[in-house]
């Protein structure tokens, strides 16, 4: 066996056996096993979500109303994952499943008839992918805006005309929605 490191004051210490050497305290490389933890799994959960910022008045409708995810499998093996989302106002078109090698799959994150309750503010939700396989997990938020009635911020004054004279009349709501106009013609 090469690679003793015997020495004049150490004659018989330091030897290098099969498997292990004293000297370096390296075994003998398992070399199958340090090329697949150096290239990482064989299965690769790619996921994307666009960005979902939903808003709306009370008691809906919400826009925009869902989003589709999309899983693709990037690795050379099939991978198992699964979805979780943190509220019951949204809905999940799936829940789980198993993609083969360089497949892709749809699932479609909605807001449900459930947001139609909610009050006035600013409400927020998680949708968490793991990949069960490997247990490497993805989350991504989206956030759900409802605004309350409007409130009138301007009007214009009802004028004291004279018949025949024109005349319009401007509603406008806050955040510059105009509710009504309307105008009559000499």
């Amino acid at each position: 066996i090469c690679g003793n490191n015997f020495s004049s004051s150490s004659p018989a210490k330091f030897s290098a056996v099969a498997g292990y050497d004293l000297c370096t305290g390296w075994g003998t490389p398992a070399g199958t096993a340090l090329i697949n933890a150096l290239a990482g799994p064989s299965e690769v959960l790619l996921v994307t979500v666009p960005a979902f910022a939903a808003s709306g008045h009370l008691g809906g409708p919400f826009t925009p109303i869902s989003v589709s995810c999309t899983l693709t499998n990037g690795g050379a093996t099939g991978v198992t994952w699964s979805a979780a989302k943190t509220q019951t106002w949204t809905t999940l078109s799936a829940s789980g499943g198993t993609l083969a090698a360089g497949a892709t799959t749809t699932v479609t994150w909605s807001i449900s008839s459930g947001a139609n309750s909610l009050a006035a503010g600013t409400y927020a939700d998680t949708l968490t992918f793991t990949n069960a396989t490997s247990g490497v997990a993805q989350s991504h938020g989206m956030s759900l805006a409802i605004t309350g009635p409007p409130t009138i911020t301007s009007a214009s004054p009802l004028p004291a005309g004279t018949a025949g004279s024109a005349y319009s009349q401007t509603l406008t709501a806050s955040g510059g929605v105009t509710l009504y106009a309307w105008s009559i013609a000499a």
